[in-house]
């Protein structure tokens, strides 16, 4: 008798265990976020980092972030432009295509002000040629960044700024090569 004891207090224990303790708020926003790296990883991305913010009086996600190292052609302004507006389209799609996430998301369909999202380009080798090392999405404002001190990487200047809104309609009309 002891032993069946003993066996099912291993067994609930070991299945307890095994329970995943995130919030189902948390795995939506973790699933969201790992197809959109396998989206991004398909054009050459890779993630470098992830996560997001919840707004803490009504439990819900206010922000959602990642970060990519990208490989790709050096960027000027246009070409980060154009994958800045490319990939936050890409993240408002996987956000707002399934309705059953908007009961973890504060505002539903997701605003682009939620999005948070990095793109780290390739070192120029030559230093005297100033390409964007570094766009990002934050605040529904882009900004344009690059490395002022050669050859230490860092600190990073803002050589440009734009809205979000401001940058969707310049890829709209001049399209991307």
């Amino acid at each position: 008798m002891i032993y069946r004891l003993m066996f099912l207090v291993m067994l609930m224990f070991s299945i307890l265990s095994c329970q995943d303790p995130r919030s189902e708020r948390e795995k939506t926003r973790d699933r969201i976020l790992a197809k959109f790296a396998r989206k991004m990883e398909s054009k050459g991305f890779r993630m470098v980092g992830s996560g997001g913010g919840i707004n803490h009086e009504v439990k819900k996600i206010n922000l959602i972030s990642a970060t990519f190292k990208y490989n790709g052609i050096m960027m000027e302004i246009e070409s980060a432009r154009c994958l800045i507006v490319e990939s936050g389209h890409i993240l408002l799609d996987l956000i707002n295509s399934d309705v059953k996430n908007g009961q973890f998301f504060d505002l539903f369909p997701a605003p682009s002000n939620i999005l948070e999202i990095g793109i780290i380009g390739k070192y120029p080798e030559d230093k005297k040629t100033e390409y964007i090392e570094v766009v990002s999405l934050l605040n529904d404002s882009v900004y344009y960044l690059t490395d002022t001190i050669r050859p230490k990487k860092g600190p990073y200047t803002t050589v440009h700024e734009e809205s979000f809104q401001k940058a969707q309609a310049i890829v709209n009309k001049e399209g991307c090569s």
